[in-house]
């Protein structure tokens, strides 16, 4: 049960981090996400613009290579039927239907002001016979960009307009001009509405989303991999092998939860070598470190793959034995305690030295909580300590187990 909860444990470890991490990045991908489509999006309708802006001169340029027939049709009386110049009209109309399919415009037009509140259509690409064709003649709304261009003599484009007619669109205008005396004869527009850009957007949204979703995944593997790289180092005890403090303190609170929900026993067993400071003094620091991991081998000899032993800090060890109750944790504690001090630590120097260890056990108790179930550990071993060293200090509730099997 306990080697199932330990792999649980870990997977759900492993689990609670990543997730973390993956709403981490997942709230920064979204956000580099949604400024990326945004900025693609602001750059397209700005490239549409310039594109918009410069159909409109290049077609403002073609009409000035006739201005004689265009002043000629612009300044009509009438444009009742052979009241002006149908030939030419109906020539520059083909003209103008061939060019939008070629730059795929939504609308080819140009127009002639009128006043600050009207302009004139004169040409229109869409075909006649359309509903969406505008007669020459027809009279509309002017818009400030318009009059600037009329006015002016200049360039213009326009933001996306919203109309109820014509949906939104944004609008290059370039005046026509007379070769001659420079006048401005018109203005030659084309419109691109949002339709036009709506499949490039769409596009541009698939590659953002793959790239977001791939970004998420890429990220939360490489972080996860980073932070479970940064925990397992901490987990490890540098010098013994043995895990760290970190790493019990980390998993004793779920070993405990886990205790109290299936109601199985758990001890923890404070160890602290005998007179330790003596080998440091005496032989250095080198030979007091190999005893630290030998003692800490010795210790770990004696225990399940599913314990966990880690050094507690200086020459303090500390274990949890899941799923064995106080009585029998006396009897794996005595026996670490016998085999460290009936064993002789010999070094190259040729000198040897006796070690003994004094170690308290505490079992988990119900509402017990765990800074509780590690005092009582750590006072007991104090108790082993007191009481001549080289032995093991238990509490009441084991005391209690030994007087039941009496």
């Amino acid at each position: 049960m306990f080697n199932t909860f330990q792999l649980n444990r870990q997977t759900r470890e492993w689990l609670r981090i990543t997730l973390r991490i993956g709403l981490f990045v997942l709230i920064i991908g979204l956000f580099i996400g949604s400024f990326f489509y945004g900025r693609v999006k602001q750059l397209i309708l700005i490239d549409l613009q310039e594109n918009a802006r410069n159909s409109s001169v290049v077609l403002a340029t073609l009409i000035e290579q006739d201005p004689v027939s265009y002043r000629a049709l612009v300044e009509a009386d009438s444009y009742e039927a052979g009241k002006y110049d149908e030939e030419y009209y109906n020539r520059m109309l083909a003209l103008f239907r061939e060019l939008k399919a070629e730059i795929q415009a939504t609308y080819i037009v140009t127009e002639k002001y009128i006043s600050d509140e009207e302009l004139m259509y004169i040409f229109d690409a869409e075909d006649p016979e359309g509903e969406s064709f505008t007669p020459i003649g027809t009279l509309d709304s002017i818009t400030p960009e318009k009059i600037k261009s009329f006015k002016y003599n200049v360039s213009t484009t326009t933001g996306l307009i919203d109309d109820p007619k014509w949906g939104r669109y944004l609008t290059g205008s370039s005046p026509i001009n007379d070769p001659k005396t420079g006048e401005v004869l018109g203005l030659a527009s084309i419109d691109y509405s949002t339709e036009n850009v709506r499949g490039i957007l769409r596009r541009v949204l698939g590659v953002v989303v793959t790239g977001v979703i791939f970004f998420i995944l890429g990220m939360t593997i490489l972080i996860s991999q980073w932070v479970m790289a940064d925990r397992k180092a901490k987990s490890s005890d540098y010098l013994t092998g043995l895990k760290s403090r970190f790493y019990f303190e980390n998993n004793l609170p779920q070993m405990v939860a886990e205790a109290r929900h299936t109601k199985q026993p758990l001890t923890v067993m404070m160890i602290d070598m005998d007179d330790f400071a003596s080998v440091n003094n005496r032989f250095g620091h080198q030979v007091g470190d190999s005893v630290l991991v030998r003692v800490g081998k010795f210790i770990q000899s004696n225990m399940r793959s599913t314990d966990i032993l880690a050094r507690y800090g200086g020459d303090e060890f500390v274990g949890i034995l899941p799923g064995i109750r106080g009585l029998d944790a006396v009897k794996i504690a005595e026996r670490i305690v016998k085999q460290i001090n009936q064993t002789p630590f010999e070094f190259a120097s040729g000198d040897s030295v006796r070690m003994s260890v004094s170690i308290g056990l505490a079992e988990y108790e119900p509402g017990m909580s765990v800074q509780e179930l590690v005092k009582q550990a750590d006072e007991q071993m104090y108790n082993a300590k007191v009481a001549g060293k080289n032995q093991v200090a238990y509490g009441t509730s084991i005391k209690a187990q030994y007087q039941r099997i009496r």
